[in-house]
């Protein structure tokens, strides 16, 4: 029941088809596979350079 309403309220399309296509889904494989496509959506925003949630850096200079 649990592994139901995870596939049908989550919200990217992507990863609902592939837990939908996956045979003998059951809550660990859900969140396993759940767990992967969190993490490689944000590895792909860290490569294209979506600055909406990066960490600035700001470098301190000595003064002479």
């Amino acid at each position: 029941m649990t592994r139901d309403r995870i596939v049908c309220g989550i919200n990217d399309n992507t990863t609902r088809k592939k837990l939908l296509q996956t045979t003998g889904l059951d809550l660990t494989k859900c969140i396993d596979i759940c767990k992967v496509a969190e993490t490689t959506s944000a590895q792909v925003k860290d490569m294209t350079g979506d600055t909406e949630n990066s960490v600035k850096v700001v470098k301190h200079t000595t003064g002479t």
